[in-house]
């Protein structure tokens, strides 16, 4: 998650949370204390008892879904969008878009793949780590498990060269490109 979207999370979240509150004890105190205008609307006590209840139960949930934003933009993981090394003299930043590039360049060199979708996972931190998800669709007739501990290796080669790091996990999918383009064009 972004720093932006975890301080708007929790902004949105202590709103809701305020506004929560501020409906419960303004409801509370105007209508459980001074019943007597739901007798002159003609709403018998159980009515007003069963609405009371239910507006201060919507309060109460409406507060716990403020409480989870707030929760949320307090612990949620942020999600880094490039690795960041510093050295003494400098910064180095590598993007999620240049790794990326990288793999699907790698991928290109196949030729029973059609086409692929990668996504990256990077954490800095004490202990940076990179993760690679690829969703590859692939021609009929291709050895499977040939082509995926292939291109495990040479993508993990690949990132770890441009890097400096090792790939903690590499997932691959296979998927049949000619069904997929066809379910495309529908």
């Amino acid at each position: 998650m972004r720093r932006a979207s975890k301080i708007l999370s929790f902004i949105l979240g202590l709103f809701v949370v305020l506004y929560a509150a501020g409906t419960f004890f303004g409801i509370y105190q105007y209508m459980y204390l001074d019943r007597y205008w739901a007798q002159g609307l003609g709403l018998t006590d159980n009515m007003f008892y069963a609405g009371f209840y239910l507006t201060c139960t919507l309060a109460a949930v409406t507060a716990l879904v403020g409480l989870y934003l707030i929760l949320k933009g307090l612990f949620a993981r942020r999600r880094d969008r490039r690795l960041t090394f510093n050295h003494d003299d400098g910064q180095v930043e590598i993007s999620e878009e240049a790794i990326t590039g990288a793999v699907q360049s790698t991928l290109a060199d196949y030729d029973g793949i059609e086409e692929s979708e990668v996504q990256m996972d990077l954490k800095n931190g004490k202990e940076p780590s990179i993760r690679a998800k690829i969703d590859c669709g692939i021609r009929r007739g291709a050895n499977l498990d040939q082509y995926g501990q292939a291109i495990k290796e040479r993508v993990s080669r690949e990132i770890t060269t441009l890097t400096g790091l090792p790939v903690e996990d590499i997932q691959i999918s296979f998927y049949d490109a000619e069904n997929s383009t066809q379910t495309k064009n529908r």
